[in-house]
């Protein structure tokens, strides 16, 4: 009987420790950046966020290459990166012996129990993260994205969610975002997607990388995957797969920060916020206290700006009413111009008590701001019309005719999704026939029609 307790109760120490082992980890990546010196040579990371009141830790971690070859990998370094979490990295370098295209791996240990968008047993199914990569003898990509991951995420009933996972490209290439079905490796040791996974009802990722959810109400946590693919040219050079928690919970000492300025700054009609080079650009802040929290709350700022070493915000604060007014200031010189946003992050945090513990929550508010020539600033419809100027046909495949009065001299420029000039054309008195570039792509574009150095006409243009 004794000898019967006893393995019971080791069953059970295995069993708790296990669900312990489970549940420290709160996402993952894996990066890398190719050697300049031999291009079919790469030195990878891998980042995992992870819970630092836990026991369990990752001490080494076996990767698998993607040719046939597993590595085991110790743990490189861990960073402090929250009151709760820490960031630990795993990094190596690798050498593929011929071009292709090959697909490094992580498999790590099981999910938390209860996840609500999959099939039950939850704590079964393991964590599993891998990342494109495409070795050429002349490479197109130097670098994959690294992010700053604000994880574990959470979410509160009943309020419009907002973050950033404020991803970067060292090329400066063009990311898109897409939400997939995150992964686990099964018995057979074969990744498969999540079983009975259901998207989060209602949330999206849009192009800037920030993950959106207008009323989250079931409580719970979820298992989320961002795929952010990176753009040369147009043709896609590689993915990453970055997997998550995204907690809803009710909101009971989390400050929620606020951007108070934005009808007093320049919008881009991508929703961007405009930053000319060599100006200031002032961006002000409000970290409010929880309805029912007195604890006092700070903030602390973030950007891919100051991540890349290319500027870092100023940042002052000053203790106000009910909480904390922040202002950020930035004065970007032009060499640091592109065609894509830059993203500034401020994250407000409070201290509260529970259970003789002390724990640090968290706020986030985000601002794309893109630096560069002056885009199209935001289109609420079409500018008033002028007398007779007619824009047709919308859709349109290869040419596009614009008609009206007193024309002459005039500038027709359409700006693509991402706000870069596709094409512009000088416009003449009456019927003006414009033939569609070869190198525009299809897709939904905005126009707009300048004359005497002032917009005229504006409006959506789609090209099949």
């Amino acid at each position: 009987m004794k000898t019967r307790l006893l393995l019971l109760l080791a069953v059970v120490i295995l069993l708790a420790s296990s669900t312990t082992f489970a549940t420290h980890i709160s996402g993952g990546y894996i990066s890398y950046k190719v050697d300049p010196q031999n291009p079919l040579k790469y030195e990878f990371t891998l980042t995992i966020f992870e819970n630092a009141a836990s026991n369990a830790d990752e001490v080494s971690v076996q990767i698998s290459m993607g040719d046939l070859n597993q590595v085991t990998i110790v743990k490189t370094e861990t960073i402090v990166y929250s009151h709760a979490y820490q960031i630990l990295k795993f990094k190596w370098e690798h050498t593929y012996q011929q071009p292709g295209n090959y697909v490094v791996s992580w498999k790590g240990v099981n999910r938390n129990p209860n996840i609500v968008n999959v099939t039950q047993p939850s704590d079964q199914l393991s964590i599993f993260v891998y990342t494109e990569v495409q070795p050429r003898l002349n490479p197109l990509n130097r670098h994959s994205i690294k992010t700053i991951v604000p994880a574990p995420l959470e979410a509160f009933t009943g309020e419009p969610f907002k973050t950033n996972l404020i991803a970067y490209d060292a090329d400066g290439d063009k990311l898109t975002y897409e939400l997939v079905i995150p992964q686990h490796v099964n018995q057979n040791f074969i990744p498969q997607n999540l079983p009975g996974y259901q998207f989060p009802v209602g949330l999206h990722i849009n192009k800037f990388g920030e993950l959106q959810w207008q009323n989250p109400m079931a409580k719970g946590e979820y298992a989320i995957a961002v795929k952010i693919t990176e753009y040369k040219e147009n043709q896609p050079t590689g993915y990453v797969i970055v997997d998550m928690q995204l907690h809803v919970k009710d909101r009971v000492h989390e400050p929620i920060v606020k951007l108070l300025n934005k009808d007093r700054l320049t919008i881009n009609y991508d929703g961007s916020v405009y930053a000319k080079p060599e100006q200031l650009l002032k961006l002000e802040f409000f970290v409010e206290k929880a309805p029912n929290s007195t604890n006092p709350v700070y903030a602390k700022q973030f950007s891919d700006l100051d991540t890349l070493d290319l500027a870092t915000p100023d940042f002052a604060a000053r203790d106000s009413a009910n909480g904390l007014a922040v202002t950020l200031r930035l004065t970007p010189g032009i060499s640091i111009a592109r065609n894509q946003p830059y993203i500034i992050g401020l994250r407000g945090s409070t201290s509260t008590i529970t259970s003789q513990m002390v724990h640090q929550v968290y706020g986030w508010d985000f601002v794309n701001v893109y630096i560069g020539a002056q885009q199209p600033t935001s289109i609420r419809g079409d500018l008033p019309e002028q007398a007779n100027l007619l824009v047709y046909p919308n859709p349109s495949t290869n040419k596009l005719v614009i008609e009206g009065d007193n024309l002459q001299g005039g500038q027709l420029k359409v700006f693509n999704r991402n706000g870069q000039q596709a094409f512009s054309y000088t416009l003449k008195e009456g019927s003006n026939t414009i033939k569609r570039p070869s190198h525009v792509p299809a897709g939904v574009y905005v126009y707009y029609i300048y004359k005497n150095g002032k917009a005229i006409k504006a409006g959506k243009l789609v090209l099949e």
